[in-house]
């Protein structure tokens, strides 16, 4: 059982990070306090455009999730055991959450969905329901259809407009880390050094 856990927490994350070569992260601001979880200062969402400049950056973009419940066709929230249900912005070029079908949301009144989840709402491309987000309904129309590699374990995934992710998941500007590529070539310890550097 504990192999089986292990396994399929490490596809979730393998799925979650695929494409990512560095994570910049604030510094810890509870450090030697023993006993408590690490702690880290937010980092501006501009920050993002300042790590692209790095040499050896191919994309820079602040990591913008939070939560988002998805209405089925049955008037329901799209549940699957407990599992928590996440919200993420829209990137076409993002290898964790390829499009698969339809495209990508433009506003606050379109989303994607990930496969699993889709089945799961009984809901189709086209179809209008709901979402709760940022404790808000929001009517919307599902415009696409989108993979997770990593299977979802339960978890739903809903995808958002980048103006609708910076609103919801990042109000006041900030976020936890940014994830950065790096360009063909360069390899993650590279990057990381200079990125260290700056």
């Amino acid at each position: 059982l504990t192999d089986s856990l292990q396994g399929t927490f490490d596809k979730i994350f393998s799925g979650a990070t695929a494409g990512t070569d560095v994570l910049v992260r604030g510094p810890e601001v509870n450090e030697g306090i023993s006993g408590s979880e690490a702690l880290r200062r937010p980092l501006r969402v501009g920050q993002a455009e300042d790590l692209a400049a790095v040499p050896g950056v191919a994309s820079a973009f602040p990591d913008l999730a939070g939560t988002v419940v998805l209405v089925c066709k049955d008037g329901t929230a799209v549940r699957n055991g407990g599992a928590p249900s996440f919200g993420f912005d829209f990137r076409p070029d993002d290898p964790a959450l390829p499009l698969v079908d339809g495209r990508g949301p433009t506003s606050a009144r379109e989303i994607a969905v990930e496969s699993v989840t889709l089945e799961k709402s009984g809901l189709r491309l086209g179809d209008r329901t709901r979402t709760v987000v940022a404790g808000q309904v929001q009517p919307v129309t599902i415009v696409g259809e989108v993979a997770f590699g990593g299977g979802s374990a339960g978890q739903t995934i809903v995808v958002v407009d980048r103006a609708s992710a910076l609103n919801w998941f990042a109000p006041d500007g900030t976020v936890q880390q940014i994830v950065l590529r790096a360009d063909p070539g360069v390899s993650e310890q590279q990057l990381r050094d200079r990125v260290a550097a700056v």
